[in-house]
C-alpha cells in the first residue's frame, strides 16, 4: 500500500496540479489585480474622510470666532493638517516610486 501512495505522491499528484501551469507570474498577477481594488477602497476613503475633516475644520473655526473659550484653536489647526495629510495620501506613490497608483478619478480602477 506505501508502494501505491509514494507513486501516487510522487507521480500523480504533481501532474495534476501541474495541469494549471500556474507560475509564479500568474500568481503574482492573481495577488495583485485585487489589490488594485483595495486601493482604490483605501484612496477613496482617504478623499472622503480628508473632506470631511477640512469640512470640520471650517465649521470649527467659525465656532472659534463665535467663542474663543469652547473651541480651542488647536481643534481647528489638527482637523486642518489631518484633512491635509488624508487629502496626500492617495497621491503618496508619486513620491515613492513604487505601489499602485490611484487612478479612480481618471476612469476607474484598471
Amino acid at each position: 500500500m506505501r508502494k501505491y501512495l509514494g507513486l501516487f505522491l510522487g507521480w500523480v499528484a504533481p501532474a495534476a496540479f501541474a495541469y494549471n501551469h500556474l507560475s509564479f507570474g500568474k500568481v503574482a498577477q492573481n495577488i495583485t489585480e485585487p489589490m488594485e481594488v483595495v486601493s482604490g477602497f483605501v484612496s477613496v476613503g482617504c478623499l472622503i474622510v480628508a473632506v470631511a475633516c477640512l469640512f470640520a475644520s471650517i465649521v470649527k473655526y467659525v465656532e472659534h470666532r463665535r467663542n474663543p473659550l469652547y473651541v480651542p484653536l488647536s481643534n481647528v489647526i489638527w482637523l486642518f493638517l489631518i484633512g491635509l495629510l488624508l487629502l496626500i495620501l492617495p497621491f503618496a506613490y508619486f513620491i515613492t516610486e513604487s505601489g499602485i497608483p490611484f487612478t479612480v478619478l481618471w476612469g476607474g480602477v484598471n
